[in-house]
């Protein structure tokens, strides 16, 4: 399992020459079974998306292990000081199941939390995405509630959990966080949207 002293977890703002790996792993069935859509992306889509990058107030990240691209992070739907809503993935399979998830996850709360300001992060997690929940109720996250039958793709309802980690509960759990995730970006607020 991961941990502090080997972790060679690295985040990197995404650029442009990401976003034909990007659209890769997001069409990618090892990717997508987990998400609401199985998009069909063209380099159009992806170039216009990137573009709208710049207008709006999302940080998005490639995360890497010992230097090989392996997944992606995010903050999206960010309201100044108030919310947003996380999302990772790790699309080379052969990184899953090594608590790399769950060290990531652990480092957007804390950039989240210390760094932006925010006092809630929440999100949606498809019912059949055991692994993500664990990582998120690993990290001090609560389900709120279950939307029943919400998704339907591959002939077949899914639930979605919501879930969700307020900044207080955060704090008092904090002592267990910090010997696992360091302060991050130290006294800077905006930090350059970087993690690391």
């Amino acid at each position: 399992m991961l941990n502090e002293k080997n972790a060679k977890v690295r985040f990197r703002p995404i650029a442009k020459y990401d976003l034909e790996l990007l659209r890769k792993w997001r069409m990618h069935p090892e990717v997508t079974k987990y998400l609401y859509t199985d998009p069909i992306l063209t380099k159009e889509d992806q170039e216009k998306w990137y573009a709208n990058l710049q207008e709006i107030n999302d940080i998005y990240w490639i995360i890497s292990y010992d230097k090989i691209d392996i997944g992606y992070a995010a903050l999206r739907d960010v309201v100044s000081n108030i919310s947003a809503d996380p999302g990772i993935f790790i699309a080379d399979t052969r990184y899953r199941k090594k608590g790399i998830a769950k060290f990531v996850i652990g480092k957007i709360q804390e950039y989240a939390f210390e760094v932006m300001g925010l006092s809630k992060l929440y999100g949606p997690v498809l019912s059949e995405n055991y692994g993500a929940l664990m990582a998120y109720l690993k990290n001090g996250w609560i389900i709120e509630g279950c939307l029943k039958r919400h998704i339907y793709k591959n002939k077949k309802y899914y639930d979605v959990y919501m879930i969700a980690l307020f900044r207080e509960d955060w704090r008092l759990n904090r002592r267990t966080f910090s010997r696992l995730f360091p302060i991050i970006c130290k006294g800077e607020r905006q930090c350059q949207k970087k993690i690391i």
